[in-house]
């Protein structure tokens, strides 16, 4: 009963699943699996089946596409607590196309692909943030490709800033620069290059990991260059 409660009220604080009432959150947590996992622990790799969704409680996780001799692989996304992540190839069921790596000790709750199946068939309003969960996927999918594709290293770096949670003026790197370079379709050394030179420009400041944005319409002004 407490596993059910606690997963139930973390379902509650996720977007996605907080539209449901506490009958099909328990539906939801009375199968859930809880995943306790270890730095670098795999939670699955590529080509695994992809059945359930997964939502993450505590730590992160690294999605990424397996490449010899890398050590992070080409990285897709990172996942950090309130995340939800695999719906998508659970719908089409099909297998999982990257690896879910754990960035730090973490805790990670499966939820049953046949549960939600049943829920988004009877809960139209669960069904539509389903949906558009997906489509917000396909729709930064397409971003990251165009960015990669055209935007020079000072560009992608202003678009992932401006995209971070921020308080004030202040958001912080929360992923290491290998990750965020990863993402971005870059070496380490160019992004250490391209924050250096966006604090040259007096666009942004950083220390350590924190980032403090000085000119957000600079930042927003160099992201629409390729526009």
């Amino acid at each position: 009963m407490t596993k059910q409660l606690d997963i139930c009220e973390l379902l509650l604080r996720v977007p996605l699943f907080s539209s449901l009432n506490r009958n099909w959150c328990e539906i939801l947590a009375s199968s859930a699996r809880v995943h306790r996992l270890l730095k670098n622990q795999f939670l699955y790799r590529r080509g695994d089946a992809a059945t359930g969704v997964y939502l993450v409680a505590v730590g992160q996780i690294k999605a990424s596409i397996p490449i010899a001799r890398s050590r992070h692989g080409k990285v897709i996304e990172m996942f950090g607590a309130g995340d939800s992540f695999g719906e998508t190839l659970m719908l089409l069921n099909h297998r999982h196309i990257v690896d879910a790596q754990a960035l730090d000790d973490s805790v990670v709750i499966w939820l049953d692909k046949h549960d939600i199946e049943h829920i988004l068939s009877l809960h139209a309003e669960f069904a539509l943030k389903m949906l558009k969960n997906v489509s917000l996927r396909f729709e930064t999918l397409l971003h990251d490709i165009e960015t990669v594709s055209t935007h020079s290293a000072s560009e992608r770096v202003a678009d992932y800033l401006l995209k971070q949670p921020r308080q004030g003026t202040q958001t912080q790197l929360k992923f290491s620069k290998c990750l965020i370079a990863s993402r971005l379709g870059l070496q380490a050394e160019s992004l250490s290059r391209a924050l250096q030179r966006l604090t040259k420009d007096q666009l942004i400041s950083v220390q350590g990991s924190h980032v403090e944005i000085l000119n957000e319409q600079g930042l927003l002004l160099l992201n629409q260059s390729n526009h």
